[in-house]
């Protein structure tokens, strides 16, 4: 499969999501798995080291720090005729490369089938709270202990684990039961994965939404917004953010009501990652003795209004999402070399 295509004589975007991250500081991976890329994607070396290169990252959450190797020898190799586009959110004024970041990118998965999706406020509501756990990882097996342990399954739609191909035992004693946890079966593929339209994900108010980074255990050191985020906006929902600091905060900037009037995202501020966890559990507590499920149905019924803006404006990202990309292709090409 071609991961190099030409956007024209002379340029050409390179997607770089499936470099290995663990891999891509062992000497000689990236020399190689470039050259079996340019090879593959029937592009000669002379083409790759004459062109201008789109290094596309829009699909993963990779940072700065984990494609140091990669954009070293680019630095190298091409100066300053390569440009770096970021899903995670990066600060790239500071990088001594081209680079640009598209956070809201994910939104434009054509899984998510938006423009046949309809939601209906009026449906009941049988839980508080809904907690998708299909990557198993510790901190994630912490989170569903956390729910088993003290708000019950009567409360919180939850699963565990059923993404996983195996290796499930070894959470088994901090989960507190029988594994895998499962809401819709099995995760058998990649638009299972990114069904907004089943109803019995509807049914709850509030999403703990569990992203990808993590400051111990994931690939990911960013904040990166994949479809954990966005499909608690979909389902008209009020997220609960489970994941690196100041990712909160980066949604809000985005132009998301973020429900700080309902909800205290201090959380987001906390630097230590078992604090941080520990601040999101208090949330929940509290809001599990706030709320009952009656109170819930009111609440949403209230916030319609509001949980409708959010939806709107993920759609204007996902209208214009391309055509950002399109454009600072456009302005790297102005650039003379």
């Amino acid at each position: 499969m071609s991961c190099i295509v030409r956007n024209r004589p002379g340029m050409l975007r390179y997607g770089a999501a499936h470099y290995i991250t663990d891999q891509m500081h062992v000497p000689g991976y990236c020399e190689q798995q470039m050259a079996n890329d340019y090879e593959r994607s029937g592009i000669s070396a002379e083409e790759f080291a004459q062109s201008k290169i789109i290094l596309s990252f829009l699909d993963e959450g990779f940072g700065p720090a984990e494609i140091a190797p990669l954009t070293n020898i680019l630095s190298q190799t091409h100066a300053s005729r390569f440009m770096v586009l970021y899903n995670a959110h990066v600060a790239v004024d500071a990088l001594t490369y081209h680079a640009r970041c598209c956070t809201t990118w994910l939104i434009n998965r054509s899984e998510y089938h938006l423009d046949q999706f309809n939601y209906n406020f009026d449906l009941q509501l049988d839980r508080k709270f809904l907690c998708l756990l299909r990557r198993p990882t510790p901190n994630r097996a912490r989170l569903a202990g956390f729910f088993l342990d003290n708000i019950g399954l009567d409360t919180v739609r939850l699963s565990f684990g059923s993404g996983a191909t195996g290796g499930l035992d070894q959470y088994r004693d901090v989960v507190g039961c029988d594994l895998p946890l499962l809401v819709d079966g099995m995760l058998t593929d990649r638009v299972k994965e990114f069904d907004v339209a089943n109803p019995v994900f509807h049914s709850c108010l509030f999403n703990i939404a569990a992203e990808t980074s993590s400051q111990s255990e994931a690939n990911w050191r960013s904040v990166f917004l994949t479809e954990k985020t966005w499909k608690a906006i979909m389902q008209r929902q009020i997220p609960i953010w489970f994941g690196v600091p100041g990712l909160v905060e980066h949604v809000r900037s985005l132009g998301f009501d973020t429900f700080d009037d309902i909800l205290d995202h201090h959380y987001d501020a906390i630097p230590d990652e078992a604090k941080r966890h520990q601040s999101v559990f208090d949330l929940i507590s509290r809001l599990n003795d706030q709320y009952s499920l009656t109170d819930c149905q009111a609440l949403r019924q209230q916030l319609q209004p509001r949980l409708e803006t959010n939806f709107e404006q993920l759609q204007e990202y996902f209208r214009t999402n391309r055509r950002q990309v399109f454009n600072t292709i456009l302005e790297f090409d102005s650039y003379s070399t």
